[in-house]
């Protein structure tokens, strides 16, 4: 009976150590798989951050080759907006359009005949003065 204690004793902790090494194979197969992201995450990052570099990198040089133009487009801007702010405008109402123009107008003559007749006849369907079609909201 002692004999059958013991085994039982042993088959217990067996068993228990079996899932301790299930479990620890599970954390461990998780733990791998999260580093495997963490270094995939990591890469993409780096690479974003090369990129952006190289771009950064691409535009100074823009920048640094057409530093004397956009500084002349920069002063010729500032120029044209002293003249703007140095024009007379005080005694000046706003306009609702720059044009300040009516529109032409032109009398109101039949230039085409009524040709509804010739319309309703060719249409499959029509009663006096309408095309008559199926129904399609109920």
């Amino acid at each position: 009976k002692e004999l059958e204690n013991e085994r039982k004793v042993l088959k217990d902790e067996i068993l228990k150590i079996n899932s301790l090494l299930i479990d620890n194979s599970k954390k461990k197969k998780n733990a791998f798989s999260d580093l495997e992201n963490l270094t995939l995450k990591i890469n993409r990052k780096q690479s974003l951050i090369k990129l952006t570099n190289q771009q950064i990198n691409l535009l100074n040089s823009n920048v640094e080759k057409n530093e004397d133009k956009i500084t002349n487009d920069l002063v010729n801007i500032i120029k044209f907006v002293d003249q703007l702010n140095a024009a007379e405008t005080d005694n000046i109402e706003p306009l609702a359009s720059p044009l300040e123009k009516t529109a032409k107008t032109r009398p109101d003559k039949i230039t085409a005949e009524n040709r509804k007749e010739i319309f309703l006849e060719r249409s499959p369907k029509s009663n006096e003065d309408y095309f008559l079609v199926p129904r399609v909201v109920e």
